[in-house]
């Protein structure tokens, strides 16, 4: 509240003070949201490299590992 206070007054040395205050516990919320994010995704995708449709194309000669997510079997995992 204090922030929408001294935007609306006008006071700017008031409103740096209360933003340089509120980075620290928005980066903390969003580091947390983030986390989540990421194990979801990751788990998903190691879901969906156990398909069916991922070993068909392994099979065909599509190269499965880290360096293959602009290749074939990028495409394959993260249309699910």
């Amino acid at each position: 509240m204090y922030t929408v206070d001294s935007l609306l007054t006008g006071n700017w040395t008031d409103l740096a003070d209360s933003l340089r205050h509120l980075v620290l516990p928005a980066s903390v919320l969003g580091c947390y949201t983030l986390s989540l994010i990421t194990r979801f995704s990751r788990a998903s995708v190691l879901d969906v490299l156990g398909q069916e449709y991922v070993f068909a194309a392994v099979g065909k000669g599509c190269p499965l590992g880290p360096w293959c997510s602009a290749t074939c079997c990028g495409p394959h995992c993260c249309r699910s």
